[in-house]
């Protein structure tokens, strides 16, 4: 969002920009936040990590006329509004208080909460007019997709040493085989995907799986039962981080984000998720020498919003309507992998 933010503050003269920090600052300050924090102008940024929702709502009127960005990293669930009402976030709280006249919902996911009044998204990733349905606000729908992004200032392409840093070998995957990748949250993974990737990995048989893993989780959970069943019946074994010993199912070690998005180039092809798609890890794998993305799009904004990027981005082709069209293209572009 830096180049937004910076674009943002030298075309609009004409009234002011503040920006509002919900949550406190990552430890350490890594490389892309300051990069953020940099592209807003001197003196236009509140840190409101510990107000309330009703001291924020007080301050976003205090500060006047103008745009107002609210940057809300984490959700917190803080508060209920009333009795016997579900807890909203602290955001949410907030808007209750109708802090300012016009209220958008922006960036990232195209959700619907009731409180704004409009909210930007693009003609994929709600399908019009059946998807606007689902919202209570007006959407506004921009041409060019409504997610932007830009690892341009925080994630410069690799130079030969950062090549030979982030190589096959450093990551227990084999120097030769076909690589298909999933750089998406665990929790999106599911019987109905695992169903496809076990059918290309039986049809591709050098091919090998790379999924990753989340502070939380260990290989042992990772690999449950349920994976080590369809592990056996493919006659897979998981990798150990040890290059020689590679096995079809590796599991990538936790790294900073940098250094992940520096990675994602090392496979031949990312497989999405459904009906949970991915989003920011598909603009991570975009970037550099990213790898062919293979989306299949349903029918909701949560099943669509890598299509979105894919269409946008000139890839169209790479957006399927069936597992069985999904499971196909990701055996004939993995195909093409094992035949060079």
């Amino acid at each position: 969002m830096a180049p937004v933010f910076r674009a943002a503050s030298t075309t609009t003269a004409a009234y002011t920009i503040t920006f509002y920090a919900l949550t406190p600052p990552p430890a350490n300050e890594p490389h892309y936040y300051r990069q953020l924090l940099g592209s807003i102008p001197a003196g236009a940024l509140r840190h409101m990590h510990t107000a309330t929702p009703l001291q924020l709502a007080a301050s976003i009127r205090a500060d006047g006329g103008g745009a107002h960005i609210l940057l809300d990293g984490s959700w917190l669930k803080e508060c209920t509004p009333q009795q016997g009402a579900p807890p909203l976030t602290r955001l949410n709280c907030a808007l209750h208080a109708t802090p300012a006249p016009i209220r958008f919902s922006v960036l990232a996911a195209p959700v619907t909460n009731g409180l704004a009044g409009y909210t930007l998204a693009d003609a994929v990733a709600v399908r019009v007019p059946q998807g606007a349905a689902c919202f209570t606000e007006r959407l506004v729908l921009l041409p060019h997709g409504s997610y932007p992004f830009s690892h341009a200032a925080w994630a410069p392409h690799l130079t030969s040493a950062d090549e030979a840093e982030h190589s096959r070998a450093a990551e227990g995957l084999g120097r030769h085989s076909p690589i298909a990748a999933s750089f998406v949250q665990r929790w999106k993974l599911n019987p109905i995907g695992w169903v496809a990737w076990s059918n290309m990995l039986r049809r591709v048989p050098r091919t090998s799986l790379w999924l990753l893993q989340h502070s939380s989780d260990g290989e042992e959970y990772l690999l449950s039962s349920l994976l080590r069943g369809e592990m056996a019946a493919l006659g897979l074994r998981a990798g150990s981080h040890v290059p020689r010993d590679a096995g079809r199912l590796v599991v990538m070690r936790r790294r900073p984000l940098e250094e992940h998005v520096r990675r994602t180039g090392l496979a031949d092809l990312v497989l999405d998720t459904t009906p949970y798609s991915a989003h920011t890890t598909a603009a991570d794998a975009f970037w550099l020498k990213g790898p062919p993305w293979l989306a299949m799009s349903g029918e909701r904004f949560d099943s669509r919003l890598s299509s979105s990027v894919l269409h946008h981005a000139g890839l169209g082709p790479l957006r399927t309507a069936s597992m069985r069209a999904f499971e196909d293209a990701a055996v004939r572009l993995l195909g093409c992998r094992h035949n060079m």
